[in-house]
């Protein structure tokens, strides 16, 4: 398990992996700020922790975050754009901001 910031609450699955809303041992609904929590796991702190990955270089934590963000933000590129289906238009703009922050993840 990490133990720095956001990806300390880290919680992984077949290769996916997702950010708890609470610390291990803690529990509750989330509130307005979270977004929906979906078994313990916070969509916005999920989407959030992308850019944290990224910027540090945590290649294989953002690997995981991103498989996630994929699956449940269902992806299509169309005319050079990709755009995510479920997050409406503040979702693909927090995702753009999201995922272009920080240095390119080295290959």
């Amino acid at each position: 398990m990490l133990s720095d910031g956001l990806l300390a609450h880290e919680s992984t699955f077949l290769g996916f992996s997702a950010i708890r809303e609470y610390a291990e041992g803690h529990r509750g609904a989330g509130d307005v700020d979270s977004g929906p929590v979906v078994l313990g796991v916070s969509v916005a702190a999920t989407g959030f922790a992308l850019a944290p990955a990224r910027a540090h270089g945590r290649r294989a934590e953002f690997e995981r975050i991103f498989r996630t963000t994929a699956l449940f933000g269902v992806p299509i590129d169309r005319g050079g754009r990709r755009r995510f289906l479920t997050g409406g238009a503040i979702g693909n703009a927090l995702l753009l901001a999201l995922l272009t922050s920080g240095p390119e993840l080295a290959p």
